[in-house]
């Protein structure tokens, strides 16, 4: 993205940026699939917290997706659609960094954490759009 950043929200979308990106040259070069994982998980994780933020909320300090969607869907119910995807990219936030006793992901999982960072990121993004319009 080429947009100037001059807000906190727009810091966490960054950051959201920056991972979904890293994710992205991971996948693209034969990267772990555990870190393309982890990845998708932090970029939905920071876009989530980044329209808490742009709504003037606190987020909490959890790295639980569903737990900060249902924080999000108090402004908006429509929120609460992503509840599987939020659920599924949860699951990576420790089993990929740590060990867990799972096996290695797959490329097909890490091309799914993917799938569903990008679809929350564009989702987020629709929503802000949407909000500035009316503004």
């Amino acid at each position: 993205m080429d947009k100037k950043y001059d807000s906190i929200s727009d810091e966490w979308f960054l950051k959201g940026d920056n991972d979904i990106k890293n994710a992205q040259i991971l996948f693209d070069h034969g990267g772990s699939n555990e870190g393309v994982c982890f990845l998708a998980q932090q970029a939905a994780e920071k876009y989530l917290k980044g329209f808490l933020v742009f709504n003037n909320r606190i987020y909490r300090l959890t790295h639980d997706l569903y737990t900060t969607l249902k924080d999000c869907g108090e402004i908006d119910e429509d929120f609460l659609g992503l509840g599987e995807k939020c659920k599924f990219l949860t699951a990576y936030y420790i089993e990929s960094r740590y060990p867990t006793g799972v096996d290695e992901f797959t490329r097909d999982e890490a091309e799914e954490a993917l799938d569903a960072a990008y679809f929350i990121i564009g989702f987020v993004n629709k929503k802000i759009e949407d909000e500035e319009k009316e503004k």
